[in-house]
């Protein structure tokens, strides 16, 4: 909604309580939706990690097994 002042001739945007209100809302949602995609970007992260180390991890314990074989024989 535009506003002209009848002394100057500006116009101006006015906008209501609830227009106001709704923007707000808008821009909380987004702000929301912004640390939710944040959020499950670094949880793949963290689970990209976890399987990095659990594919490791059958190696090494395969090594710890050949070590403690060969010192028990």
């Amino acid at each position: 909604m535009t506003h002209v002042n009848k002394q100057t001739g500006v116009q101006r945007e006015t906008h209501s309580k609830q227009e106001k209100e709704e923007e707000e809302e808008e821009e909380e949602e987004e702000e929301e939706e912004e640390e939710e995609e944040e959020e499950e970007e670094e949880e793949e992260e963290e689970e990209e990690e976890e399987e990095q180390k659990a594919a490791r991890s059958p190696h090494i314990r395969g090594l710890q097994l050949i070590s403690f074989l060969n010192i028990t024989s």
